[in-house]
């Protein structure tokens, strides 16, 4: 859904940015006289501005609402507007605003990374797993508690597992807690340790919750059975 928004916000800001160049680049540059400025409220409560325009083109007169407004306007002020020139019906301001359209594609942009934000890391996680696991050093580790915390991303709950190495050094890591992700504790866990760092390591819980998986599901199978 959020990919989706994305793409639909990224659609927008484009189509806004191109629609103001297109006059720019096609567009007949003329002077409008500002023939009233109506003052009114939004949904969201802000002060909305509706600027109406004329402008005369080889002597008919052409007019309507203007795409933007800005503190300097008066009614009975003048203003540049571009016209298309084979239809001067559709006229947009010489203040090209290029905030919407940027801002769209920028809110895109955001939506994007947050998105594959989860995606990167796992990759990363599981990069340094694979590394650590073949250089490092492996470490059977006790669960002694798990700290939840009041606070969720991407919908899951984060928390920190914190254990106790065969070694006697202790050794914690945060989490992503999805429904059904459950750390028992007095359960073994495995950590594995860089090789060139004691200080850096990471605790199998992925491995772990899959063990977990398994399981339960032996259980459930054994008591069916029964």
């Amino acid at each position: 859904m959020l990919m989706v928004m994305a793409v639909i916000m990224l659609a927008v800001g484009v189509y806004v940015l191109m629609g103001a160049s297109e006059y720019a680049r096609k567009g007949v540059k003329t002077e409008a006289e500002i023939t009233s400025i109506v003052i009114g409220n939004s949904s969201n409560g802000e002060t909305s501005y509706k600027v109406n325009v004329e402008f005369w083109v080889d002597g008919t007169k052409y007019g309507g609402e203007l795409d933007t407004y800005d503190t300097s306007m008066r009614t009975g002020g003048k203003t540049t507007v571009y016209y298309m020139p084979n239809d001067p019906n559709k006229f947009h301001s010489a203040r090209f605003n290029y905030l919407p359209g940027i801002a769209c594609i920028v809110a895109a942009a955001i939506m994007a990374i947050v998105f594959f934000v989860p995606y990167i890391l796992v990759r990363v996680r599981e990069a340094k797993l694979d590394r650590y696991t073949e250089e490092g050093t492996h470490i059977v580790a006790r669960i002694m508690q798990v700290n939840r915390r009041n606070t969720r991303l991407y919908n899951k709950t984060i928390a920190v597992v914190e254990c106790m190495g065969s070694d006697r050094n202790e050794y914690s890591q945060k989490v992503l807690l999805d429904i059904g992700d459950e750390y028992v504790v007095g359960d073994d866990i495995d950590v594995y340790v860089s090789a060139n760092n004691s200080k850096k390591y990471i605790i199998d819980t992925e491995g772990y919750l899959e063990k977990q998986s398994a399981r339960y599901t032996d259980d459930s199978q054994n008591q069916t059975s029964y």
